[in-house]
Parts: structure tokens; sequence; C-alpha cells
């Protein structure tokens, strides 16, 4: 959160403050609902919230609200998503790609491989997380540990870096991240890693904390990519859509690397059941 301009005041920052924490309950939420009554259901989420990304995506690289190539990143995400709940992830996965080095070369002239690389940097997470949810064994359980370890990594850089303060981590992408609140971040992803494996009364306690490390630093290099990419384009905010936290990418930039990640984890361990090998079962 940025810091109060002068002359707005404590209540101006507790009242954005308050709209920042009630959007994130709302959001928070809507998802956990959704994750909680099935693999359909939170894929007509996934897929909603992909399309409002690839806008997003689209205004940031391209400048501009609607075009021919916005239309189409989000129908390719929308498609493989549903696609990948269907039980055709590989085939969605393989489509995303071809979709995407098309778009590349059409778009070679214009020096602009970012619109092709956006349908494969919003589209293959959302085919990860319908594919993870759609396991038929502990799909939940599965989305939901990816989840807690994001909102941990974010809520633990946001504490850490705000009370200890310190050397910046990366200030020409973005200025007011620390290295204190990024070992945080793990830090707080750590925990919960060794809090799921001890409610799944896991022996190998020390995977589930280096699964959670990974899945918290791959969260980071989300969040540090779409700072990077809102410099390029001189914006503040992907877009206003959440009152009080800019965008839809402002809010997913870290759960897109870290299903990424998770998806790649999770198939190399048990491609059948992919929910299973993120959660190292048995």
């Amino acid at each position: 959160m940025s810091d109060p301009s002068p002359g707005r005041g404590n209540s101006g920052l507790t009242g954005e403050l308050g709209v920042r924490s009630l959007s994130a309950l709302v959001l928070v939420g809507i998802a956990i609902v959704a994750l909680w009554a099935g693999p359909w259901p939170f894929g007509v989420l996934v897929a909603v919230v992909a399309a409002a990304a690839s806008w997003e995506w689209g205004r940031m690289v391209r400048g501009v609200d609607y075009d021919a190539y916005g239309l189409t990143h989000a129908a390719m995400v929308i498609l493989a998503t549903f696609a990948s709940i269907a039980g055709y992830a590989v085939p969605a996965s393989i489509t995303l790609v071809v979709g995407a080095i098309v778009l590349i070369i059409v778009r070679f002239r214009a020096r602009d491989a970012l619109t092709g690389l956006g349908v494969l940097a919003i589209g293959i997470p959302a085919i990860g997380l319908a594919h993870l949810r759609a396991d038929n064994h502990l799909g939940l359980e599965a989305v939901l540990f990816l989840f807690v370890v994001v909102w941990a990594t974010d809520i633990g850089g946001y504490i850490f870096g705000r009370a200890i303060g310190g050397p910046k981590l990366l200030p020409a992408v973005s200025p007011s991240k620390t290295w204190a609140g990024a070992i945080g971040g793990l830090v707080m992803a750590a925990l919960v890693g060794a809090a799921t494996g001890a409610i799944m009364s896991s022996r190998d306690l020390i995977g589930y904390i280096l699964i959670a490390i990974m899945l918290g630093f791959a969260a980071e290099i989300g969040d540090l990519t779409e700072s990077a990419l809102k410099r390029r384009s001189g914006r503040k905010d992907a877009s206003g859509l959440i009152p009080g936290h800019g965008g839809v990418l402002d809010r997913i930039d870290g759960l897109l690397f870290s299903a990424l990640v998770a998806l790649l984890f999770a198939m190399l361990r048990n491609p059948l059941h992919p929910a299973e090998g993120l959660l190292l079962w048995p």
C-alpha cells in the first residue's frame, strides 16, 4: 500500500485501509465458496478472473482497452480453462502455446512479443488451477494449500516489510519492496507448509516446508514481474476494477507464477492425480 500523500491525514489512510480490507475479505470469500462448490463453479470463477486479467494485460502492453488481440487472448484463456476442467488440460495447454506463437508472429513487426506471452502468462496458470481442482482426490485441498501459501507470502511480506524496513529489494522495479519483506514472506510460507504437513499427518514435514517456500518464492517473482510490466507501461495499477487494490493482475500476479510452478511440480510427481503430487500423497 502506498504512503498517504501530504494533507490526507490519518483519516484518509484509515479509510483506504478499510476499503482495502473489505475488498480483500470479499475476494477471499468468493474464492473459498467457489473452490468448495466444486470444479465447475471454481472453473467459472477462474475463467472470469483470467478474462479480466487478459483485458488488463492488453491495456498495459498495447495501451488500448479493447482490440482484436485482447478479445482473442481472453477467448483462448476462457476456452482453455473450461477444457481443463473437462479433463483436457494437455490439449488445452498445447493449443495455448500454438496460439501464443501465432500472436507473437503476427505482432513481430510491432515488436510486441508480450501480447503472445500474455496468453501463456495467464492461460497456463488458469489451466493449472482448474486442473488441480478437477482432481477427484485432494483437488480442493491442493488448491486451498496453494491459495493459503500465496496469501501468507503476501501478508508476511507486508508485515515484515513495514515493521523492519531496511534495504530495498529491487528499487528500479518496485521501490516499496524490501529484503526484509521478501524474507518475511518466505518465513510465513514455510509456516503454512509446516502446518499443512502436520494436518496431513505426513512424515515428510520438510518436504511440505520446501514446497511452500518454492511456491512463496514463485509468488514473489510474479509480484516483481507485474511491477516491471506496470513500470514499463507507466501505470500505477493494472486497472481500477478492485476498490483499494487496483486491478485483477495486481491481486493475482503472485498466484499466476505460483500456480504455474505448482502445476509443473504436481505433473512431474503424479501426472494422473496432480493434486496428490502437489500434496506429497500418499
